[in-house]
């Protein structure tokens, strides 16, 4: 992390902090309109236990989730995601301080270590399947990339990878720049920054050219370092396990494809997938549906409409309530910015 970014996150703390204490936050939260947040978790987890350095703004600690989940509990409204909708249909008062929890795409970690956590404290949650990745040892392109770098680096293989990936007749220079920047970078949040800054990168490719250049990340990593990825998606037991006892699963697709980049009929396969995929493990899934990586248009909002969804959620503050399905804003939660119930409130309330 740099030197501007430490005084940032600093100077943040500072001010949730003198907020909190003042009791000024809690003023402001009480006269918010809306009156209510949906809050977005992905991975409760930490890089030791996942085996890679994982992205900043993906992941609470379980430390962290289990003070956010006590102070929660004991200070706000926590409703599921279905009741804030089925109020918000029928135009009924929604009391100050609501706050929904929502986790996307089903990681493991939400099971072994947020879910102790909402059990402990009574808190219903929302997370949202890429139900092609439940019950199997598959996971995301992103967190393979960040897998594969990471290993790379640990085993000091970086140098001779980038003189591969640089050969490489498909790979963009847009990837191969941030790769090299991986061999001298003095601090583990200098490299995760590095390891993004490739991640992001091949999310700027079209669809067919950052899946080749993913694969082919991959396959050369491969030549230098053993990739061993252990299981980081629920299983379909764990979900029913979390369904009795107060989560409700929700539609992400079922391969986790930016809806965007599909066409028609690509996008209404991904949806019924997904559908189907829970209803047929015996769980109701939720009526809100969960765009993966908040992309959507007008052509996918049009295509949801017509499956009948009222509300979707993206990954950020924008909303669009005009038309169908309404866009709900969500607060992105990760660990940096929400280390304390300070910062956190400052963090649902303030900015």
């Amino acid at each position: 992390m740099t030197f501007l970014a430490q005084a940032k996150i600093a100077a943040r703390r500072a001010a949730a902090e003198a907020l909190h204490f003042t009791g000024i936050s809690t003023q402001i939260a009480l006269r918010s309109s809306p009156t209510w947040k949906i809050l977005m978790y992905h991975r409760v987890t930490t890089s030791l236990e996942a085996g890679y350095l994982l992205q900043p703004g993906m992941y609470v600690r379980p430390k962290t989730f289990e003070r956010h989940a006590a102070y929660l509990a004991e200070s706000h409204n926590v409703i599921s995601l279905d009741e804030l909708t089925k109020r918000l249909s029928a135009g009924e008062a929604i009391p100050s301080k609501t706050v929904c929890l929502t986790f996307d795409d089903g990681w493991l970690d939400n099971y072994t270590n947020a879910f102790p956590a909402l059990k402990k404290y009574k808190l219903p949650a929302t997370i949202f399947l890429a139900t092609s990745f439940i019950g199997g040892n598959d996971t995301l392109w992103t967190d393979k990339v960040a897998h594969a770098l990471d290993a790379l680096r640990k085993n000091g293989e970086v140098v001779r990878f980038s003189k591969d990936i640089k050969d490489h007749e498909n790979m963009s220079s847009l990837v191969v720049s941030p790769i090299n920047r991986l061999v001298d970078q003095p601090s583990t949040s200098a490299v995760q920054q590095s390891i993004q800054e490739v991640i992001s990168a091949l999310q700027r490719l079209p669809a067919a050219e950052r899946m080749d250049a993913v694969n082919a990340l991959i396959k050369l990593a491969e030549r230098h370092v053993e990739l061993n990825r252990q299981r980081s998606f629920i299983s379909w037991d764990e979900a029913r396990e979390m369904a009795a006892n107060g989560v409700t699963f929700g539609c992400h697709t079922h391969d986790h494809k930016k809806l965007t980049e599909l066409d028609d009929e690509e996008v209404l396969n991904q949806v019924h997938l997904s559908q189907q995929k829970i209803m047929s493990q015996e769980l109701k899934p939720s009526k809100v549906f969960c765009y993966p990586e908040g992309a959507w248009n007008t052509k996918s909002q049009k295509l949801l409409a017509g499956e009948g969804w009222k509300y979707a959620l993206g990954v950020g503050k924008h909303a669009n309530l005009s038309t169908e399905p309404k866009l709900l804003p969500r607060v992105g939660i990760h660990d940096d910015i929400t280390l304390t119930p300070g910062m956190l409130e400052f963090r649902i309330w303030v900015f």
